[in-house]
């Protein structure tokens, strides 16, 4: 989706730092509008935009992490799980994305109370082949 022959290497070498959930998603909403010769600048500039959020959040996060009392500081570790929540959620644009996203949350529970390690992984990796093999069945 990102290779185009007018670019160099170098970019791509750069890119692969910026791969994660959060910039994929908001990278390929987009996408598809940019002409293929500039998608990769695109990648880059979404890429260096989030991670240097997550930095210097992170930087202030740490910082004031002191002065938080600790009902704010519970508040503030759930910000993530709600957040990759909601990115899930926009990204349904398909049965099977839907059929990965309910899967995956619907068996991290119960997967939680037979392995507290590996929920995680075996609920996204089941919801995910479930969606897969159903969108490998209907043509999607």
């Amino acid at each position: 989706m990102l290779e185009h022959k007018s670019q160099p290497k170098w970019k791509y070498y750069l890119s692969c730092h910026f791969l994660a959930v959060t910039s994929w998603l908001i990278a390929k909403e987009g996408l598809k509008k940019i002409d293929k010769k500039h998608r990769i600048d695109f990648w880059i500039g979404i890429g260096i935009g989030t991670w240097s959020t997550a930095i210097l959040m992170t930087m202030i996060g740490h910082l004031s992490a002191d002065y938080l009392n600790k009902d704010m500081l519970i508040g503030l570790a759930i910000v993530t799980p709600v957040y990759f929540f909601c990115m899930m959620i926009g990204a349904m644009k398909n049965l099977s994305i839907s059929i990965a996203i309910v899967g995956g949350t619907i068996l991290g529970p119960l997967i939680y109370l037979v392995s507290t390690e590996w929920a995680l992984l075996f609920a996204g990796l089941i919801g995910g082949t479930v969606a897969f093999l159903f969108g490998e069945k209907n043509g999607k």
